[in-house]
């Protein structure tokens, strides 16, 4: 499945979905709820990822979670996603 129908799945701009796989940015609860709903991954999972500081900066300067790694990895499970190239986290990174 592709960034773009995972991110017509769940109602959202594509962009807005490659923000969540770079850690730039997390969900909305009402999102994380249609995440799974329309993909399956349980909401408690989500959080676990968001709670799970990795020691790190976003290029915001707040603290990173673990939220963009651990959907990227679900959906490269789950929905076959190719795996993000170094330094890369959508088409034109």
């Amino acid at each position: 499945m592709e960034i773009q129908e995972i991110a017509a799945k769940l109602g959202v701009h594509r962009g807005t979905v490659f923000h969540w796989l770079s850690g730039n940015r997390s969900p909305s609860k009402e999102s994380m709820l249609k995440i799974e709903e329309e993909l399956g991954w349980p909401v408690e999972e989500q959080m676990k990822a968001y709670n799970t500081l990795t020691g790190g900066l976003t290029p915001r300067g707040k603290p990173a979670d673990d939220y963009g790694a651990s959907f990227r990895a679900f959906l490269e499970k789950e929905f076959d996603i190719p795996p993000a190239e170094p330094g890369r986290v959508g088409p034109r990174s």
